[in-house]
């Protein structure tokens, strides 16, 4: 993700499959060989997502939304019409370009849930119809990543029958978080005695995902409370 945001690009990549499919939303997103302009980020939640997905077994094809709403549903219904899963990257929130969750409703998927009480990752947006789901994520590139792998993931091996395996770690630090709203805290890990530490990575916030490299995961520390003490045990949420 954040080698090609800075415009690295070795091999086009275009998997398909008859069963998910990936979009990615908004005007100011522009290709890795391009140039972006000052308002304008390269696509980098494309590339993480689909190796994400190909590394549990599965194929996707990648599609771009515009921001306009008579666009998006024409283009949705085309889509919804080929597959069985879509995962969508951004336009969830409540901007006055937001258009994904009203147009989803308006073709048939029912929504199940809108807005997580979590940092990063809130505007998280899930539905369904009959026979098809849809996730809607946050665009900015850490909620995406967390979300993925915090819900989708654990969504996907369910649906083929495959357990997620529950995984704690230990916080190695003292570390605290005011807001009441569960906290997923990039963290770097470390086995010592057969028992995975937790280090604190805080970042600069859910755009900052040139900090995800140094991460291999999420700690999820609970809403509720405001001190987290080192040696206390939490869920981790493993990307590596």
């Amino acid at each position: 993700s954040s080698v090609v945001s800075i415009g690295w690009k070795n091999r086009s990549i275009g998997l398909r499959t008859s069963e998910s499919s990936y979009h990615f939303y908004r005007n100011e997103l522009v290709d890795i060989d391009q140039q972006p302009m000052p308002h304008q980020v390269r696509k980098s939640n494309s590339y993480a997502l689909q190796a994400a997905w190909t590394s549990l077994g599965g194929t996707s094809a990648l599609f771009h939304l515009d921001d306009n709403e008579s666009l998006i549903l024409t283009e949705l219904k085309r889509i919804l019409e080929q597959y069985d899963v879509l995962i969508l990257s951004g336009g969830v929130s409540k901007g006055k370009f937001d258009f994904i969750p009203q147009s989803l409703e308006a073709l048939g998927i029912q929504k199940m849930f809108h807005q997580v009480s979590q940092k990063p990752g809130k505007p998280l947006w899930f539905g369904r119809s009959a026979t098809q789901f849809v996730f809607a994520l946050p665009g900015n590139p850490v909620s995406t990543f967390l979300c993925f792998h915090r819900y989708v993931k654990p969504w996907l091996l369910a649906s083929c029958g495959r357990k997620a395996t529950p995984t704690k770690a230990i916080l190695a630090e003292d570390f605290s978080f005011q807001a009441p709203l569960t906290y997923f805290l990039q963290v770097r890990l470390r086995n010592e005695d057969g028992k995975w530490m937790a280090f604190p990575l805080p970042g600069g916030g859910s755009g900052d995902f040139v900090n995800m490299r140094e991460a291999d995961g999420f700690l999820e520390l609970p809403r509720g409370k405001k001190q987290f003490q080192k040696g206390e045990s939490f869920d981790l949420v493993a990307f590596r």
